[in-house]
């Protein structure tokens, strides 16, 4: 925030217009699919607060770098409103709840592993039995 000033690189422009493509696609995809029943949901906290964070980008790229003009606002507070982005991070925390149910699935096939094994000498055992028994 010191160097607010400086020039972004082509890189960091680059990847923010990736990012706000990527989010925009994301956000038009489940307002086709969910329609109205978008902001009426369990998650429609979240959804509001992504359309918003999508609108917001999508507004700051047309602005700032598809029209060129120049920001007459301080810039500090533009670029302290895209840690507000960053905050759509957290909405991993609600998958933590399938990561108990997935690490227990892993646990139930790692847990099998040693039966199958046995299995599949027992079945090697017979083949060769039969074998021998057939030549």
């Amino acid at each position: 925030m010191k160097d607010y000033d400086v020039k972004q690189t082509i890189f960091i422009q680059v990847l923010e217009v990736v990012f706000t493509v990527v989010y925009a696609v994301e956000l038009t995809i489940k307002l086709a699919v969910h329609r109205f029943f978008f902001f009426y949901n369990s998650d429609m906290w979240w959804n509001i607060f992504d359309f918003v964070i999508v609108i917001l980008g999508v507004v700051e790229l047309v602005v700032f770098q598809l029209l060129g003009l120049t920001v007459t606002v301080n810039p500090q507070i533009l670029r302290s409103l895209r840690i507000v982005r960053v905050v759509k991070i957290f909405r991993v925390a609600r998958a933590v709840q399938f990561i108990k149910d997935l690490r227990l699935m892993l646990q139930c096939v790692i847990g099998s592993i040693a039966s199958m094994m046995w299995s599949l000498v027992l079945l090697a055992g017979f083949a060769l039995v039969f074998a021998t028994l057939f030549v």
